[in-house]
């Protein structure tokens, strides 16, 4: 299995390594202009620089995996600098990281985190665009002003979600078929449970005779699933069974 094999054509996997110079670049801008002590509404307890040395230890991670091919089960360690020195610190992250992913073969072998996700370089290109975009929307989110995710890219987004967490993570909250749709990009998502208790299987497409179905614009439906914002707040509307989808929306789906 390539890289890209699970990949429809949402966002074209040679730009992934672009989305997160762009993302990267946008939150060093935004955390230059701060204040870096603003709370970020939707995370408690996280301020603007929290998102920053929590994702800078993201990018040296991934930095690192992808760079030895290997990995032994250990996390990431955010940073622990202040002000200016942090925000030179996490661009030095991005630019690192940036220089690996375009360096790396995407169909070379390389471990991962998810099961059943392709153990090659491309996992990461693809992980860690959308791991900087959600978190450019917390960093603006933090400073008021928050420039909108394009939708191929949401829809983008919200298939890495699915497959890389919620399909093995487990703890979901899913007792009957779920269908998740994008009213502006036509995508469509089939939610099922397994036998396995709390995982799901995830398949592309609209289903027949789902108990409930969640459709909204793709960044409202790809935010409410990071629970980056509440259903409430959204465009997302839900057919059929209310509780069975929110339950769903707000559990654990998120890393």
């Amino acid at each position: 299995m390539s890289a890209d094999d699970a990949i429809p054509g949402w966002v074209d996997p040679a730009t992934y390594n672009e989305i997160v110079a762009a993302e990267g670049g946008r939150i060093a801008a935004v955390a230059r202009d701060g204040p870096l002590d603003a709370k970020v509404p939707h995370m408690k307890r996280w301020r603007m620089q929290d998102v920053v040395a929590h994702l800078g230890g993201v990018h040296r991670w991934a930095t690192q995996i992808v760079t030895t091919c290997s990995w032994d089960g250990s996390g990431f360690h955010r940073g622990r600098d202040e002000g200016e020195t942090l925000i030179r610190w996490f661009e030095q992250g991005v630019e690192a990281l940036t220089a690996a992913l375009g360096a790396a073969d995407p169909t070379a072998r390389c471990p991962n985190f998810s099961p059943g996700s392709p153990q090659v370089a491309g996992f990461w290109r693809r992980r860690q665009a959308h791991e900087t975009t959600v978190h450019r929307w917390d960093t603006e989110s933090a400073s008021g002003s928050i420039t909108p995710i394009a939708p191929l890219v949401a829809t983008d987004g919200i298939d890495e979600l699915l497959h890389t967490f919620t399909r093995t993570r487990g703890h979901q909250v899913l007792d009957d078929v779920l269908e998740l749709l994008t009213i502006d990009t036509g995508a469509a998502w089939t939610l099922t449970p397994t036998a396995k208790p709390g995982r799901v299987e995830v398949l592309r497409g609209k289903p027949v005779g789902a108990a409930a179905t969640v459709s909204g614009l793709a960044e409202d439906l790809v935010l409410a699933l990071w629970h980056r914002l509440p259903i409430e707040e959204t465009s997302l509307t839900i057919a059929g069974q209310t509780d069975a989808a929110v339950g769903f929306i707000n559990g654990p789906v998120t890393s």
